[in-house]
């Protein structure tokens, strides 16, 4: 469970359509903290409330399992909507990225190619963020063209997860958890107070230690940071179409990854665990303002694709009666629901996918 990075907040000061702008901050509270309620223990706080604020969703509700008393968990369908590993070499040299250079290039054939030839058959190995990003695309049109505003807020708010995820560079790789060609040796102190040497995959552990433990420890230099960066307007072109939305989170992930070299960054975590400095101020010292730069950068793409949705699904048309909050009940009725912009595999997602425009 990652930190809730609170993307959305941001994104409604960059809309630049007064009327949209205007729907997105009445509803700011329903989509992510503010930043003064963001903290070590926000997860704690949305998992005992009624409801969750959206940008969490995928979280703290779709990826619990579903059980009789909470039929909206969706547990391991769920999970690999969250990444896509980009930068995997095959047996040519060849990562997912050096295949993605234009919007018509993102399929899921090509995605499933790349995944076949590494091995990875299993779903919970054959990632698809950006396409779950072409989902939430295709419902924001979808709900605007038919004047449906909570379905609008409560699939702009959750797309915030996803486009969170995407600035997040061991989300697209597959380093997302240390380099699993090596191992390291550790000594760990046991419950007893007794001393362990064990070997484990070299960098084991960098996701968490990174995305929650030092942005935990440095949030007030990390969110001011934020928002010094992220400028007035996301002053981004708009997309047009689902695949085009996709194809901005392929590239959201690969200008992270410019930012921050993964293998950088587990390199500087396993250097730390092995006695080199602190683990979080090293993590900080090193890519604390790369990821903040890069949290900026999925602010400006959230607020980009909130705006092509309106624009496509001609959102000036709606009366300004219909942009207030929508009430919590809705959102709740709406994400409980297992239709409501379904979580499946890579082998399945096509077939939601809308090809083309309205």
């Amino acid at each position: 469970m990652t930190f809730p990075l609170s993307l959305g907040r941001v994104a409604c000061d960059l809309v630049e359509d007064p009327k949209l702008r205007r729907l997105m901050r009445a509803n700011r509270l329903r989509l992510s903290f503010e930043w003064e309620d963001v903290d070590a223990n926000a997860l704690e706080k949305i998992d005992a409330s009624g409801f969750v604020s959206l940008e969490n969703v995928p979280d703290v509700v779709w990826k619990r399992s579903m059980t009789a008393g909470f039929p909206a968990g969706r547990r391991g369908r769920e999970n690999p909507t969250h990444y896509a590993d980009l930068d995997e070499p095959d047996a040519k040299g060849q990562t997912l990225l050096d295949r993605l250079h234009a919007p018509t290039d993102l399929s899921v054939s090509t995605f499933q190619d790349y995944y076949d030839n590494l091995g990875h058959e299993q779903s919970c190995e054959r990632g698809l963020l950006p396409f779950r990003a072409w989902q939430f695309y295709d419902k924001m049109v979808e709900a605007v063209s038919d004047r449906w505003i909570s379905e609008l807020v409560c699939a702009a708010g959750i797309l915030a997860h996803y486009v969170g995820d995407a600035c997040r560079v061991l989300h697209g790789s597959y380093l997302f958890d240390g380099d699993p060609s090596r191992t390291q040796q550790r000594t760990v102190r046991k419950r007893d107070g007794t001393l362990q040497t064990i070997i484990e995959r070299f960098g084991k552990g960098i996701h968490s230690d990174y995305e929650d433990r030092m942005i935990n420890e440095h949030i007030d230099a990390f969110m001011g940071g934020v928002d010094a960066a992220v400028g007035q307007q996301h002053a981004m072109p708009p997309v047009r179409g689902g695949q085009d939305a996709g194809f901005a989170v392929v590239e959201l992930m690969r200008k992270t990854r410019n930012r921050i070299d993964p293998m950088a960054l587990v390199e500087a975590y396993a250097g730390a665990l092995q006695g080199n400095g602190e683990v979080s101020e090293v993590l900080w010292g090193k890519f604390g303002q790369a990821t903040g730069a890069a949290t900026a950068d999925g602010c400006r793409v959230l607020a980009m694709l909130w705006e092509s949705a309106w624009s496509e699904g001609n959102g000036q048309v709606i009366d300004d009666d219909l942009l207030d909050a929508v009430p919590e009940k809705e959102l709740i009725a709406l994400y409980w629901d297992q239709l409501f912009v379904p979580s499946l595999p890579l082998d399945e997602v096509a077939r939601v996918l809308r090809l083309g425009i309205l």
